[in-house]
């Protein structure tokens, strides 16, 4: 596999790059060789979840904004969806994404109110009414978006996924 090394920026320096399988250490990448990796031991015959951790004098990047799906008929379906800092009108809604490549659709109560761009794994949802449950929906979606499969009913319940809250009473 390979992925792209992050933007230039004056004050980061990068050193290595961990290649995780499934959570656990499967190979280290130093900042000066090629971004890929062969992954070995990984066999198809089940789901593994990918991520590219960057290390760098600010740290450690996080799983979601490297990560992917892999197996057979694995889907990019979001998961760990949590709701957080819940207000009488706000919450923020986060994600582990299938596939940090594809942007999300946020639907609140069947509306959709953003399509968030690769990499993104977080929304804060405003204007909500106070006092309500409601339901978010997180879509993947393809950067081209006209794949045919997106429009079948079958493959949209398949790259969804969603959860439910209650915003606080106003007051």
């Amino acid at each position: 596999m390979s992925w792209s090394p992050p933007e230039p920026q004056p004050d980061l320096e990068v050193t290595a790059y961990h290649v995780m399988v499934d959570g656990q250490l499967n190979t280290s990448v130093k900042a000066t060789e090629r971004t890929k990796a062969l992954l070995e031991g990984v066999g198809l015959d089940k789901n593994h979840r990918i991520c590219v951790r960057c290390l760098s004098n600010r740290g450690q990047s996080k799983d979601a904004q490297c990560t992917m799906l892999l197996g057979k008929d694995v889907y990019p379906t979001p998961t760990e969806l949590r709701v957080g800092h819940v207000t009488a009108t706000s919450a923020t809604v986060s994600w582990l994404p299938g596939n940090s490549n594809y942007q999300h659709s946020v639907t609140v109560n069947g509306r959709e109110v953003r399509l968030v761009k690769p990499g993104v794994f977080r929304h804060t949802l405003t204007g909500l009414t106070p006092g309500t449950v409601h339901k978010v929906t997180l879509m993947a979606k393809s950067i081209s978006g006209a794949l045919n499969e997106e429009k079948s009913r079958k493959y949209m319940e398949n790259v969804s996924a969603s959860i439910e809250f209650s915003t606080s009473v106003a007051g």
